[in-house]
């Protein structure tokens, strides 16, 4: 097994904590946040959320309307899942559907 440097600030955070795996048994493993990943992981999921809000609006705007408008909870619902599904952002978006109304703003908490 290659060895490699850890920089020790990556310890300050008192957020660390000892794990147990049967693939090393014997050995003293350590999980920490590393901070520099969780602002790089932020940075990605603001940039998906905003391309999910980017298609979303669309569909959002079909709803209302005048001239055929957007109707049917199983299409809305379909939609919209897929929409989330595909850039795995289910858990960052309320979906109340009805059958004229369409919206799924974000949930801010989860963040």
């Amino acid at each position: 097994m290659e060895q490699q440097n850890v920089p020790w600030s990556l310890f300050d955070e008192p957020d660390w904590a000892e794990v147990e795996s049967e693939d090393f048994s014997g050995e003293r493993l350590t999980r920490c946040r590393n901070p520099l990943q969780a602002d790089k992981q932020a940075h990605t999921r603001e940039a998906w959320l905003q391309k999910t809000e980017q298609k979303r609006d669309p569909l959002v705007a079909a709803t209302p309307r005048a001239r055929r408008p957007w109707r049917g909870t199983d299409r809305m619902a379909l939609r919209a899942g897929g929409l989330l599904a595909k850039y795995q952002m289910t858990p960052y978006f309320d979906v109340p559907i009805t059958e004229t109304t369409f919206t799924y703003p974000r949930q801010e908490a989860v963040l």
